[in-house]
This record gives C-alpha cells, structure tokens and sequence, in this order.
C-alpha cells in the first residue's frame, strides 16, 4: 500500500471560517495537534464576483501540504457544507485524528467519513534505465 486518503464531507457546520487566515488556523492546528507537519499553505477566496453570483461571498479553497503528503479543505458556507481530503504516505491515523479535529472545529450536524488505501495492488517496484 502507497498511502491512504480520508474524506470528510461535513454537512450543516455552524463555525464555517469566512475568512482564508481563519480556515488556515484552523487547518494547520488540526495537522500539527494530530502529529503531522505543514510545509506551507495556498488559499483561494471565490467572492460572489469571481466565481458564481449564487454561490455567496465566503467560499474557500485551501491546501496545506505536508511532509507526509497533502490537505485540502474546499468550504461552501451558503450550504453549510465543507469537503475535506486527506492524503497521507504516513501514518494514517494522525491523518484519520487529524480529519476528526477539522469536523470537530467545523461543528458539523452531519458528516460521511471515508478512508481508502492507495496503491494496494503494486506488487513490485519499477526500474526505468536511461
């Protein structure tokens, strides 16, 4: 197995952060408490003129890779609703503790977990020669 990705959809969350530094906080404090390093993080505010004039004023895309791989946090407050994936080559628990926190925080009424391992089905490694 490669790695594993968990996936949270997080439905009727009442602390959506409408402001990209508070999703960041929040985001980097869910991975570091969970035992896992950020490197760095891209953010992406769509305001109601940049992307869809129903889609509200505080939709945030946010990436956060690590050392063990990658996060991203896509939020739609005008539903509610926020999408969480977390890719890890590590340990997959810090990465399930780590989306677990992201839910918390988020106060979610509802919320569909999922895990699923990557690259179960390599059985050898690759040589390519020059």
């Amino acid at each position: 197995m490669m790695g594993v990705l968990v996936t949270l959809d997080a439905y009727d969350c009442h602390n959506i952060p409408k402001k990209i530094s508070e999703l960041m906080s929040m985001a980097i404090d869910a991975v570091k408490e969970a035992g896992m390093k950020p490197i760095e993080t891209a953010a992406r505010h769509f305001g109601k003129d940049s992307w869809s004039a129903d889609a509200g004023d505080s939709v945030i895309t946010l990436i956060v890779p690590m050392t063990e791989s990658h996060l991203a946090i896509h939020t739609w407050p005008h539903y509610a609703f926020v999408s969480v994936d977390l890719y890890t080559c590590g340990n997959p628990e810090l990465a399930i503790k780590a989306v677990q926190s992201l839910d918390h925080r988020l106060q979610s009424a509802y919320r569909v977990f999922n895990v699923y391992n990557r690259g179960k089905y390599i059985r050898k490694e690759v040589r390519f020669d020059d």
